[in-house]
């Protein structure tokens, strides 16, 4: 297994226990994960784990504008894999 492949897992799962974790914040009145990070972690190759997330934990679904930089994470890493995918041979 290469290093890429432990990356995309390991940054998808974090993605997925911050949303598990910003919303007990939310719901206990502590300090809140800032949405740049989701962003960041997403762009990096962890939107499906922000995907997963945000079902999971219903978090930030009525949140248009979250949403919608979550889909354009989610085309981003789409695009990301298909070109790698190309390149290889």
């Amino acid at each position: 297994m290469s290093f890429g492949f432990y990356a995309f897992w390991f940054v998808n799962l974090a993605e997925i226990v911050l949303c598990l974790w910003d919303k007990f914040c939310a719901r206990t009145h502590r300090w809140r994960v800032p949405e740049r990070v989701f962003f960041t972690l997403a762009f990096l190759g962890g939107a499906l784990g922000l995907g997963a997330g945000m079902l999971i934990a219903h978090h930030k679904v009525s949140k248009p504008s979250f949403v919608r930089i979550a889909v354009l994470a989610g085309i981003e890493n789409l695009i990301a894999v298909a070109v790698i995918l190309a390149n290889l041979k």
